[in-house]
């Protein structure tokens, strides 16, 4: 049961990281978000990005 409800914070905060990730982003340079596919294709990137270290600590922290 545990596991779940680690699993379900590490993909909250993965993805609350990873949508202000790309409102920083879109601040720094707005001309890299007016095609919806970049956006998806940035938010998928980054999102990977931050799930293997978060995957890898959660098992660390389950053992």
């Amino acid at each position: 049961m545990l596991r779940y409800i680690e699993l379900f914070f590490m993909f909250a905060f993965v993805t609350v990281i990873t949508m202000l990730l790309q409102a920083l982003l879109a601040k720094w340079k707005p001309i890299i978000f007016h095609s919806f596919w970049l956006r998806v294709f940035t938010f998928i990137i980054i999102g990977y990005a931050l799930m293997a270290p978060t995957l890898y600590i959660g098992s660390l922290f389950l053992k």
